[in-house]
């Protein structure tokens, strides 16, 4: 007497059928499909599942493998279905009005096509961030953020520069007002820090961009730089911005020497020139020039600061990263997202704001 064929139990069914309908909305929210609608109907799945017929579940799962698997045709997607469930959690878990962000460098992992995606995607650097919404806070599909820090701080640089130029130009500087006069050297050390925070973000995206694509290449030495680590003590190892402009120009170009230095960059001496006079005061405020000595200077200095003075260290700073990024990479294609100048008429303009 043959045996009948084992069926399969409807809770097992039902487990399936929830797992995959995960999976399945972990991939479209990677594809940038989900929306308010979407997320909507997502709502009382597991009550569905619970209450549905065997021939349903059977459906549902069938209609399931087949959109995963287009999907992950689409996307050229590799991730386990364990990490699709992990990403439905997590993009679940956001609070209304945030976003989750992912960086280029995890996508890049996990699919071959994100192009497919995002047209710009190819051009962005790996340590951009891109929004993943489970739906609620999207009304229509394909809206994305992308957040690059150095652009964020681009940002912040143009506007405290805008405020510094519009005081100057209404007398701030020379106001019977104690809280103009007060107010306009605010704006300019904030524009100063700005400036070089501007800086050493855009140092660190390419640091980190590099680790992300060469990690198990590179020299412990270079990598450890790069990370600004220091593996034998196990303990974090601190670049001045001098050590970092030299030391990831050598490693990012594979050169003996720096491309530029201050010998043959004039910017470059200006502004390590200026981290030493204004930023590091600014950040690192003290009555003392230095710890070990009992000066006023740097009080003195940074207290002094001019309007002509942050103007020169604001565009001196963004064309000494023009410069680096054409010696590293030899183009500006990727800072051309968020770099600016400031304009005929002395300010930033709105494009810079974009």
């Amino acid at each position: 007497m043959r045996a009948k064929p084992r069926t399969t139990s409807i809770s097992k069914l039902r487990r399936e059928a929830l797992s995959l309908y995960r999976e399945n909305y972990a991939l479209a929210i990677l594809a940038q499909q989900t929306t308010k609608k979407t997320h909507r109907a997502s709502q009382g799945v597991e009550r569905r599942v619970g209450q549905a017929s065997r021939k349903r579940l059977e459906e549902q799962i069938d209609g399931s493998k087949r959109t995963i698997s287009n999907l992950r045709e689409h996307l050229g997607c590799s991730a386990d279905a364990e990490i699709l469930q992990e990403l439905f959690v997590s993009a679940g878990e956001v609070p209304p009005g945030l976003l989750l962000l992912i960086p280029k460098a995890t996508i890049s992992e996990v699919c071959s096509h994100y192009d497919r995606i995002l047209p710009e995607y190819d051009r962005l650097p790996m340590h951009a961030h891109i929004s993943m919404d489970s739906g609620e806070n999207r009304k229509r599909a394909g809206e994305v953020e992308i957040r690059i820090s150095e652009a964020i701080v681009c940002e912040d640089l143009c506007s405290l520069f805008n405020e510094c130029e519009a005081a100057h130009a209404q007398g701030w500087h020379e106001s019977q007002k104690a809280s103009h006069r007060k107010g306009l050297s605010a704006f300019l050390r904030a524009t100063v820090s700005a400036a070089h925070r501007l800086l050493e973000g855009y140092l660190n995206g390419k640091a980190y961009d590099r680790l992300a694509v060469d990690r198990g290449q590179l020299e412990q030495q270079e990598a450890d730089l790069l990370r600004e680590w220091d593996s034998k003590r196990g303990r974090p190892g601190f670049l001045s911005l001098r050590q970092k402009v030299s030391a990831y120009q050598r490693i990012l170009t594979g050169k003996s020497h720096p491309v530029l230095n201050e010998g043959n960059c004039p910017v470059l001496s200006r502004v390590l020139g200026s981290a030493e006079d204004t930023r590091n005061p600014i950040i690192h405020p003290s009555p003392r020039s230095e710890m070990h000595e009992f000066e006023l200077g740097k009080y003195i200095f940074v207290a002094d600061l001019d309007f002509a003075q942050v103007k020169s260290l604001t565009s001196d700073v963004l064309e000494l990263i023009r410069q680096l990024e054409i010696a590293i990479s030899g183009r500006t294609e990727q800072i051309d997202f968020w770099y600016s100048r400031i304009g005929p008429d002395g300010r930033f303009g709105e494009e810079a704001f974009r």
